[in-house]
């Protein structure tokens, strides 16, 4: 193979994969659609990482948004406080205040990413619907 072969073969497996690698980024989650409104409801935390750790303590931990308040079955004893949302941060009435960074969202699914006591967790959460509860009964 010549080297004008190899070049023009090396440019377009280059090209493929920055198509690949662009199509990838474009699906998924992202906070395009992130507002007050969009976040209202409640959400189970799915998944969670304590400085890069996976963690059990807060199976079945809720996050609740609704009309301007914020609660969780997990950070002060379910105690409301309330909420707003700064670009892609959710800041509570909680703690000092609390801050959630949102890392994607999507109607169904949230990564948000924070500090507790020193600690740095990412929760993944999903969103509890009507049908999930009827499911559960």
């Amino acid at each position: 193979m010549s080297l004008l072969n190899k070049w023009i073969v090396g440019i377009l497996s280059l090209v493929v994969m920055l198509l690949l690698l662009t199509a990838c980024a474009q699906e998924g989650d992202s906070t395009d659609d992130l507002n007050e409104t969009t976040i209202e409801g409640e959400w189970e935390i799915t998944f969670a990482l304590r400085n890069g750790s996976p963690t059990s303590t807060i199976d079945g931990g809720i996050f609740t948004f609704e009309n301007g308040a914020f609660s969780s079955n997990f950070i002060q004893d379910g105690m409301p406080g309330n909420y707003e949302l700064d670009g892609e941060t959710i800041i509570t009435g909680l703690r000092n205040p609390e801050e959630f960074h949102v890392v994607s969202y999507s109607d169904r699914r949230m990564i948000l990413k924070t500090t507790i006591s020193g600690f740095d967790f990412e929760f993944e959460l999903e969103r509890i619907t009507n049908e999930d509860e009827h499911s559960i009964q």
